[in-house]
């Protein structure tokens, strides 16, 4: 006997899932996704807040760099400390944060022997939790901001 395409039996339809199946099947979508979006939106609010800390940081550093340059034009070398700006050239000096409830620290100055250079440091905000492992230093030979790596 012959059989024609036409009479060629059709796979059975895949059988629906049950009103249980499917709610199983939500809940393990959702274990599996929301988790991975909480993760992605940490680490979009972590790089924003690095990139306003660091911002701020840099403005800060900014002001204190044109504090020295005015020393500098008045007393032909850069100060011993940074402490010396104040209050004549800078009337308090800023501080740098790792983060923005941070009380903040002091910028690490420090000058070169005969006084014409210095570099002035700061430690970057944390790319994530934990440590950070960054920063970025002016230098006055240069008058670029460089990053450095601890």
């Amino acid at each position: 006997m012959s059989v024609s395409a036409a009479s060629t039996p059709l796979e059975p339809p895949a059988p629906r899932k049950s009103g249980a199946g499917r709610i199983i099947l939500w809940i393990v979508l959702a274990l599996v996704l929301i988790p991975i979006v909480l993760m992605v939106s940490c680490e979009v609010l972590i790089l924003g807040n690095r990139a306003r800390v660091d911002g701020a940081n840099r403005a800060r550093g900014e002001q204190i760099v044109a504090a020295l340059e005015k020393f500098r034009s008045d007393q032909k070398k850069y100060p011993e400390t940074l402490r010396s700006l104040e209050p004549r050239y800078i009337s308090q000096l800023p501080l740098m944060k790792r983060y923005e409830e941070d009380p903040g620290r002091e910028f690490t100055y420090q000058r070169s022997n005969d006084g014409s250079g210095f570099t002035l440091e700061y430690m970057g905000a944390p790319v994530s939790v934990g440590p950070c492992d960054c920063g970025f230093k002016y230098d006055s030979a240069s008058r670029t901001w460089q990053p450095v790596l601890y």
